[in-house]
């Protein structure tokens, strides 16, 4: 059943994108019929593969939030929207608090009595998932990720927006006075 729903998924994509399909969507079709095919092999595997994904994805989002709690919620800039500081502090260890139960109970067995057929091998896939990915950090990564491609103008803008300045005013590299010049427009 896996295989052929990866197989429809292949056909469906290549049918709306007019056989153009760029080689991101036909890796991740590709991807849809081994997960397909490890699920008709092992429901082990299949349930350690997705309950995996579900701890990773957890922990992924745990991490900002600890960094900011761990931080003491003053490491975000100044932005539109901002939570009043208590309510802002009970999201933020809610969030984590859940984060955390997920993170446990995605590990536990899935049925009792346990044995090496029915365990939870979740924290073994999640063990090489991030072995291969700290190796690939650290032979790769470290060198030629630049980080995230950041827009002076619109940071410009959004800075000169929260400071009462009219950023239609403001060019890209104006210096400090015409600034405060567009500032009198004001």
């Amino acid at each position: 059943m896996g295989l052929f729903t990866g197989f429809i998924f292949l056909m469906i994509l290549l049918f709306v994108s007019g056989g153009d399909a760029a080689i991101d969507d036909i890796i991740n079709a590709a991807a849809v019929v081994v997960f397909g095919c490890i699920f008709l092999g092992s429901s082990s595997a299949f349930n350690a593969i997705t309950a995996a994904s579900v701890v990773a994805l957890g922990v992924s989002y745990g991490i900002p939030i600890a960094v900011n709690v761990a931080q003491m919620r003053r490491a975000l800039p100044p932005r539109a929207f901002e939570l009043p500081p208590a309510v802002g502090w009970a999201c933020n260890l809610l969030g984590l608090s859940f984060i955390i139960l997920t993170t446990v109970l995605f590990v536990f067995p899935p049925e009792l009595p346990v044995s090496g057929s029915n365990m939870n091998y979740c924290i073994a896939a999640f063990g090489i998932i991030l072995i291969i990915s700290t190796t690939q950090w650290i032979v790769d990564g470290r060198q030629n990720y630049s980080g995230p491609k950041v827009d002076e103008q619109i940071l410009q803008a959004a800075a000169s927006h929260d400071a009462g300045v009219d950023p239609t005013v403001i060019k890209p590299g104006a210096d400090e006075t015409s600034q405060q010049q567009a500032t009198k427009h004001l």
